[in-house]
C-alpha cells in the first residue's frame, strides 16, 4: 500500500520546528536547565504538539523566507522572555563583589562560560522556584500564542517598541537584582563603616585583614535571607516574562 506524505503538513512541522528550535537554542532559561541533546528533545516535541497543516506549499524562495520568519519569531521571543531571569545573575554578582568573592569563578557548562560560585546557586534556585510555579509551560503557552498572531507560513513586522522594551527591561532587571542583594549590601556597608571607625580610632590594627572574613561571613550568614525573598522574586519575574511574551507577539502581529 502506497504511503502518501501531505506536504502542508510536512513544511508545517517543519517550520514549526525551525521557530521551537530557534527558542530553545537562544533561551537562556533552557540553556541554564536543559543541556543540548535535551534543549533539541523540547524542539521537536513541542514543535509536533504545535505544528498545523499551512494553507498551501510556498516555492523554495518562499520556504526560505517562511523559514528566516519563524526563525527570528523564536530568537525574539526567546531573547525577551529571558532578558527578566538574568536579575539573579545580577544579584549574585553583587553579593560575589561585596563579600570579596568575585576571583573565585568556575566554569558553568550549561552556559560554556564563568560564574560565580553564588551567581549559579542563585540561577539554579531561581530555576527550581521558577519551574514549579509554571514557568515552563509559560514558555509553551507563550509558543503556541506566536503560531496564532503569526501564522508559520505567514509574515511579521518588527515590534515598533522593541527597543524602548528592550531599555525598558534592562532597567528593571538591574534594579530587580540590586533589590535583591540589599539585605547583603546594607550589611557590608555597616561593616565598612565599622572598619573605618576602628581604623581611625585604633590604626594598629590592620582593618584591611580583618575586613576580608568579616564581610565574607556577613554575605553567607545573610545568604538564607535572600533566599527568602526568592519565590516572591521568582513570581514576580513570571509576571514580567508572561507581560513581555505578550507585548512582543502583539508587535509581532502584522
Amino acid at each position: 500500500m502506497p504511503i502518501t506524505v501531505d506536504a502542508t503538513w510536512l513544511v508545517g512541522i517543519l517550520l514549526a520546528v525551525i521557530r521551537v528550535a530557534a527558542f530553545a537554542v537562544a533561551s537562556p532559561i533552557l540553556a541554564k536547565v536543559m543541556p543540548k541533546v535535551g534543549r533539541g528533545a523540547f524542539a521537536i516535541a513541542v514543535a509536533l504538539a504545535l505544528a498545523r497543516p499551512i494553507a498551501h506549499v510556498p516555492d523554495l524562495p518562499g520556504l526560505i523566507a517562511a523559514a528566516a520568519v519563524n526563525f527570528g519569531v523564536g530568537l525574539v521571543l526567546a531573547f525577551i522572555s529571558g532578558l527578566p531571569f538574568y536579575a539573579f545573575d545580577v544579584a549574585g554578582n553583587v553579593v560575589e563583589l561585596g563579600a570579596g568573592l568575585a576571583a573565585a569563578q568556575v566554569l558553568d557548562p550549561s552556559g560554556d562560560h564563568t560564574s560565580g560560585v553564588l551567581v549559579s546557586m542563585f540561577n539554579m534556585t531561581a530555576l527550581a522556584i521558577l519551574m514549579v510555579v509554571g514557568g515552563d509551560r509559560l514558555m509553551v503557552r507563550g509558543l503556541a500564542l506566536s503560531i496564532q498572531a503569526v501564522p508559520l507560513a505567514g509574515v511579521a513586522r518588527m515590534p515598533s517598541g522593541l527597543a524602548t522594551m528592550l531599555i525598558d527591561s534592562l532597567g528593571a532587571l538591574m534594579v530587580s537584582g540590586v533589590a535583591l542583594a540589599a539585605p547583603v549590601l546594607a550589611a557590608i556597608f555597616l561593616a565598612d563603616l565599622a572598619l573605618a571607625a576602628l581604623a581611625r580610632f585604633a590604626p594598629q590594627t590592620n582593618a584591611f585583614v580583618i575586613g576580608l572574613p568579616l564581610k565574607l561571613l556577613i554575605s553567607l550568614m545573610l545568604l538564607g535571607a535572600i533566599v527568602a525573598i526568592f519565590p516572591g522574586a521568582v513570581q514576580q519575574v513570571l509576571a514580567e516574562m508572561s507581560h513581555s511574551i505578550n507585548e512582543v507577539i502583539h508587535g509581532l502581529t502584522p
